[in-house]
């Protein structure tokens, strides 16, 4: 199994640390022929207006739409706004929700697993707020400040805060089991 993290700018590094310390491939994603060898993608967190930029520039904003019907996707923080933006989640989003640097900070979630019900750490640093979801199909995981922090359709994982920097690794486990099953 190959697991993409999108590496044009952003906290993708943290990501693939991450999927590697859980003993499974990483591929950094720059291009489309790197896109094309991935099982699954992650959207990480960093600025969305420079990401937008950025894959606009190295024509990867189609094919990243096209390949995100195709295979399981994790979202996070400026990822989410990606996943609006392109069409790819019926939600709204509100860029930098929950304050600026200073309001920033780490706050306990709860969160509902298909099976189990976990408490979960969670980095906020300028994290976007899902204002409201749109799509019946989407299920809310977990909420903060009574808004949804944590949302899944099908194989596509959501996250407005940022997993990859918890010391423990539930939201990228479970995204592992999404790939396998």
């Amino acid at each position: 199994m190959n697991i993409g993290v999108l590496a044009l700018q952003g906290a993708y590094d943290a990501h693939q640390k991450k999927i590697e310390s859980l003993g499974v491939n990483c591929i950094l994603v720059k291009t489309e022929a790197a896109l094309a060898k991935v099982d699954a993608l992650i959207l990480p967190g960093g600025e969305s207006t420079t990401m937008t930029y950025l894959l606009q520039k190295h024509q990867l904003w189609q094919p990243l739409i096209k390949r995100m019907q195709e295979i399981p996707v994790l979202a996070t923080c400026a990822g989410v706004i990606l996943l609006q933006k392109m069409g790819v989640l019926d939600i709204d989003v509100i860029r930098n929700g929950y304050g600026r640097q200073l309001e920033s900070g780490i706050f306990p979630l709860s969160v509902k697993f298909d099976t189990t019900e976990e408490e979960v750490e969670a980095f906020f640093i300028r994290a976007p707020i899902i204002n409201a979801v749109n799509d019946k199909e989407i299920d809310i995981m977990s909420y903060h400040l009574d808004k949804p922090v944590l949302i899944r359709k099908n194989k596509i994982l959501a996250a407005t805060f940022h997993p990859e920097l918890c010391q423990s690794s539930p939201i990228h486990k479970y995204f592992i089991d999404l790939i396998r099953h």
